[in-house]
């Protein structure tokens, strides 16, 4: 995965981020606890132009069909924060998650 993230960032792959993003998709239906993919996925979200929005969504479909997917739990409470920054939207969301429990 080291090695993948550095020629995309190094190698200037900005094309090959929409191939990256499914190829972690896929792998993630494998196996949605696979740390190393979703550091990955992070990774591409980051360098490349996706909404957060729809990431935030993908991690929750990830915990709806595991509850225990400890990652997809842990990207959440990166991206909410990131998200959400008017004051009280925060607050809220992080209620709203509480429902999930």
């Amino acid at each position: 995965w080291f090695h993948r993230m550095w020629v995309l960032q190094w190698g200037r792959c900005e094309w090959a981020y929409p191939r990256e993003l499914k190829l972690t998709t896929k792998l993630l239906a494998l196996d949605d606890r696979n740390f190393h993919c979703w550091t990955h996925r992070r990774f591409v979200v980051r360098a490349s132009s996706v909404p957060g929005r729809s990431e935030l969504q993908f991690t929750l479909d990830k915990v709806e069909s595991n509850f225990s997917n400890y990652s997809a739990w842990h990207y959440r409470s990166k991206l909410l924060p990131r998200l959400l920054t008017e004051p009280g939207t925060l607050r809220s969301a992080l209620v709203a998650e509480l429902e999930l429990l």
